[in-house]
């Protein structure tokens, strides 16, 4: 199941490369079919398996983890801001695109490859108020204080809270997990259904990835480019997962946590740091390589996580 699974997303992930490429589609297609991933998939799985799950304190764990590897990467960067002589932007930009990975994306298909329904319940807690959530405050806050611009509190939280998953996210969390299981649309349960739209997050995913992949490689520095992959793939992880070894923490869900922080960067933050002007060369070339070279290292996690 495992081999054919993954197949198949190598399948799409070629497909998308491929319309790219013979221009089947517009440039920008890949942006509606983010936005239905976004509008649609990922809070469908986000209701379906935060709702049947049973709050653990163990959960603050993968939340926690997401905000705690964004504030390391700033911290990192920001030694060797000091030590090569960084501008700001380019410090934001590091932080922005490092410090935060492609937790649904990517994490969702690989967790669920690697760790199976149970992992994805897990890899949930990572998303959606570890990852987004400080995407949406500390993240934006950042941009806008390294470009120059004001950013009110007030702003910041309505992103947040009009953010269909995390807004799902909650409401699976606050509503009795029996309503989703008894109450039926048509004959057909609603976890059902939920599940069904929620299966087509894999493919399209992938699918959008392959449409966005570039080869550009073009006036980046590559000492930023690798100190910047290098803590997102291999050292920010490998610091949480000692982290969570020496302190006794074992189990799935500390496995999850840490193949989620290893994801490549994420695309929203790459979004954000353009828009906000923040060495956007720098951050396309992380986004556009931190993928296939994520397809190894996330490889060689799996394998030593199991």
């Amino acid at each position: 199941m495992f081999q054919e699974t993954l197949a198949f997303l190598l399948l799409c992930l070629s497909a998308g490369f491929i319309i790219k490429q013979r221009h089947l589609l517009p440039e920008d297609a890949f942006k509606k079919v983010n936005k239905f991933i976004l509008y649609f998939t990922i809070p469908a799985i986000t209701l379906e398996k935060i709702s049947q799950i049973d709050l653990k304190i163990e959960f603050l764990a993968p939340t926690i983890s997401g905000w705690g590897f964004f504030i390391l990467a700033g911290l990192f960067f920001g030694i060797l801001k000091y030590l090569y002589k960084w501008d700001k932007k380019t410090w934001a930009a590091l932080t922005l695109g490092c410090g935060l990975g492609n937790t649904s994306f990517v994490g969702y298909p690989v967790t669920k490859l690697l760790f199976g329904d149970q992992g994805l319940q897990y890899a949930i807690f990572v998303d959606q108020p570890g990852t987004f959530a400080c995407l949406s405050t500390l993240g934006i806050g950042l941009a806008a204080y390294a470009s120059g611009e004001k950013l009110t509190i007030k702003n910041m939280i309505w992103q947040l809270i009009t953010f269909p998953a995390f807004t799902c996210f909650f409401i699976a969390l606050m509503m009795p997990s029996e309503i989703f299981r008894d109450i039926e649309l048509g004959g057909i349960q609603i976890l059902k259904i939920l599940s069904y739209i929620g299966s087509w997050t894999n493919p399209l995913a992938f699918l959008s990835i392959g449409m966005q992949f570039s080869f550009s490689f073009s006036e980046i520095n590559t000492k930023q480019f690798g100190w910047g992959l290098v803590y997102k793939l291999l050292l920010g992880p490998l610091v949480f997962w000692t982290i969570f070894y020496f302190s006794g923490l074992k189990g799935m869900i500390y496995d999850v946590s840490v193949i989620e922080l290893a994801m490549p960067p994420m695309i929203t933050a790459f979004i954000i740091a353009t828009e906000y002007n923040l060495s956007p060369k720098l951050s396309a070339s992380l986004v556009n390589y931190g993928l296939p070279l994520s397809a190894v290292t996330l490889y060689l996690w799996g394998i030593f996580l199991k």
